[in-house]
């Protein structure tokens, strides 16, 4: 597998036109996660659940996701790839950017602060994160794709759908 199919789209090279694409990707992928997970991030029975959580259903709930993820980036991801590999570094990126818009919305609503241990900050916005990432991998479907790459052309069988 090449270095450029190994990264997410747009995450290769130096040009200013993929420097351009990533961030427009991101940027879709940052909108997608907010717009997806917002109205549970308004909830403070998520808020507590991540911090009341035992770590270990915690980490199953992480660990489950994955695969959802990975088969929603084989499906709707950046790139329509059938390489496990790619699928699952797009499913990483996705569960980055949801981490990062997850922790960005809690501390805007206070619910995060310097004074919380980090076991509560990590629960709180590892559960956030999950529907967030759904959700900056269904931007694509979301907030529309580029003009080349059309999710509709696809052909897709009756098991697929």
């Amino acid at each position: 597998m090449s270095a450029a199919r190994a990264r997410p789209a747009g995450a290769g090279g130096d040009s200013p036109a993929t420097r351009r694409q990533l961030l427009k990707d991101t940027g879709r992928a940052a909108g997608g996660a907010l717009l997806f997970s917002l109205p549970m991030m308004m909830t403070q029975e998520m808020w507590q659940l991540g911090y009341t959580m035992p770590d270990v259903r915690l980490l199953v709930l992480v660990a489950l996701i994955l695969p959802l993820l990975m088969e929603l980036s084989r499906q709707l991801g950046l790139q329509h790839s059938s390489d496990w590999r790619q699928n699952l570094l797009e499913a990483l990126y996705a569960c980055a950017v949801g981490a990062a818009v997850s922790a960005a919305i809690l501390v805007c609503f206070g619910v995060l602060d310097a004074t919380m241990s980090l076991r509560e900050i990590v629960g709180k916005v590892a559960l956030q994160a999950v529907p967030a990432a759904i959700g900056a991998l269904l931007a694509r479907s979301q907030m529309g794709s580029s003009a080349g790459d059309r999710i509709g052309d696809r052909k897709e069988t009756y098991a697929g759908e």
